[in-house]
């Protein structure tokens, strides 16, 4: 088969011929764009705050391309004279050296605007305080298991722009954006998730109302006659439908949404008995009733889609990521509009769903297991980066925990966390920045309410913290490391302290 010829991808390389680009960053994203624009024959110039040294391999590939570079302390005091910018999302939009570039004339886009732009396909965008990778996988593979060529990307760790070229109008493209990616993004996507929105990022954002801002701009540039999918049990994101300028969708693990008239189709055994999507004025809700996970279009009766117990990702929090990506794949599908009851369309998505549902073991990182060791299981949990990611991690086990946490601050609030820590956990082992902080919130806590207390054990390094959880943990117990900080006291990212902690378990003897 041919491949499809994008006239909008072809216009857009014409059009950058004998630009001058700026690319602020060689990060994941970014090299990849980088070689994308001197392909199609723009002068880039490449910035980064790193030395050449440590950006050897990026060079490297980008040899032979006529690229130019800023590197190193004040490297952005070359930026100027530049027809387009492509911010990293690092790199807050409204620093004073990328304002002033706009004043003398430059476009300031992106990587992933870019791809927004010039993608052929239907793009759903996920984004969240919590489980963003995890539900844009889940969509990513649901959308695959119906049959569709699907394209993963994003915030996750891979850009879609250099595989622009094998999409086609009858692809789906799934992106994971990160609140960074979307402040000021001006492109939009034609479905738009969000997992839940909380404190989090205070220490890039200026205030909790410009992180908000910047989720809810996933919606306020939803494409026309787009969707948008939201959690109906946070304040925060019903409060975005409200200004939603397409269609919305609810889901919900508290709250019983799929009812509104179940009963009157005969489905009885679905035990819905509240408020409904009709009453809702939504296209759709997904939501647990009684022991399964049920999905309901307006004007038409709920339909079972997979047992939770079924679920195979750990955690309550999971259930909501799972329902948030059925959903989405669930409404956005053109064969449910308009209802068409119990008609063979609807069987495939939720059967594809439901596969997923049973065989997803989950991604990298997020309470990801790594193995059992004197009837002690170890997880690994270095995503949560906030203490709310915390919060559901301990809330996913039903043993006792001993909690490996620690690392660098963002300004969270740690009260809560405090509080299910004296409930959930046998011992508390800190290590990092914030080590401090967490006590004090525990400490407070028992003090407040008079709860017993539990070993806190304070390390120096990783190591010596595997062995102190290792020491603490009873048969039948879970030692997680679940930090509710950064990594970025002493790992390069998530992942290097991730990949460390699953090393030093599996060498224990």
């Amino acid at each position: 088969m041919a491949a499809y010829a994008n006239e909008k991808l072809a216009a857009y390389r014409r059009g950058m011929r004998g630009k001058k680009a700026a690319v602020l960053g060689m990060g994941v994203s970014n090299t990849p764009l980088i070689e994308f624009l001197a392909q199609a024959g723009a002068a880039v110039t490449a910035f980064d705050r790193s030395e050449e040294e440590a950006l050897a391999p990026q060079i490297e590939r980008l040899s032979g391309l006529g690229v130019e570079y800023r590197l190193g302390p004040g490297y952005l005091s070359g930026l100027r004279g530049f027809d387009v910018v492509f911010r990293t999302p690092g790199i807050r939009p409204d620093i004073p050296e990328l304002a002033a570039e706009r004043e003398r004339g430059a476009r300031l886009t992106s990587e992933m605007e870019a791809f927004l732009a010039l993608s052929p396909c239907p793009v759903y965008g996920v984004t969240g305080s919590d489980g963003k990778t995890t539900t844009a996988t889940l969509l990513y593979e649901i959308l695959k298991a119906q049959g569709y060529v699907s394209h993963l990307g994003g915030n996750i760790g891979r850009p879609l722009l250099p595989e622009i070229d094998s999409m086609a109008p009858g692809h789906v493209a799934v992106v994971e954006l990160s609140s960074f990616q979307l402040m000021g993004m001006e492109e939009g996507v034609d479905v738009a998730v969000i997992t839940n929105i909380s404190h989090n990022h205070l220490d890039v954002h200026s205030s909790y109302a410009e992180y908000v801002g910047a989720k809810a701009n996933i919606v306020a540039r939803l494409k026309p006659g787009g969707l948008c999918v939201l959690n109906y049990d946070c304040d925060e994101t019903r409060r975005v439908a409200e200004a939603a300028p397409g269609r919305v969708a609810f889901f919900s693990r508290a709250s019983d949404l799929a009812a509104g008239g179940a009963k009157a189709h005969g489905c009885d055994a679905l035990g819905c008995d509240a408020l409904g999507c009709d009453s809702l004025a939504c296209d759709a809700v997904a939501c647990v009733c009684g022991s399964a996970c049920v999905i309901r279009k307006a004007g038409c009766s709920p339909h079972r889609v997979v047992d939770v117990s079924d679920i195979r990702l750990v955690g309550e929090h999971n259930v909501e990521n799972f329902l948030a990506a059925a959903l989405a794949a669930y409404a956005a599908n053109a064969s449910f509009a308009p209802c068409q009851g119990h008609g063979a369309g609807e069987q495939v998505p939720r059967a594809a769903a439901a596969a997923v549902a049973r065989s997803f073991a989950g991604v990298e990182h997020r309470i990801e297991f790594v193995r059992e060791l004197g009837g002690v299981r170890y997880y690994n949990d270095s995503i949560a980066t906030s203490p709310s990611r915390t919060l559901a991690c301990l809330n996913a086990f039903s043993q006792r925990v001993v909690l490996v946490a620690g690392g660098k601050d963002k300004n969270s609030d740690y009260s809560r966390l405090g509080e299910r820590i004296a409930e959930k956990a046998r011992a508390l082992v800190l290590c990092g920045d914030t080590s401090a902080k967490i006590r004090r919130a525990l400490d407070e806590y028992i003090s407040a309410s008079g709860a017993p207390s539990i070993p806190v054990i304070e390390c120096a390094g990783y190591e010596e913290a595997v062995k102190a959880a290792r020491a603490q943990a009873l048969p039948g117990d879970v030692v997680v490391l679940s930090p509710a900080s950064t990594s970025f006291d002493r790992f390069k990212n998530f992942e290097e302290r991730g990949q460390l902690f699953k090393r030093l378990v599996d060498a224990l003897p």
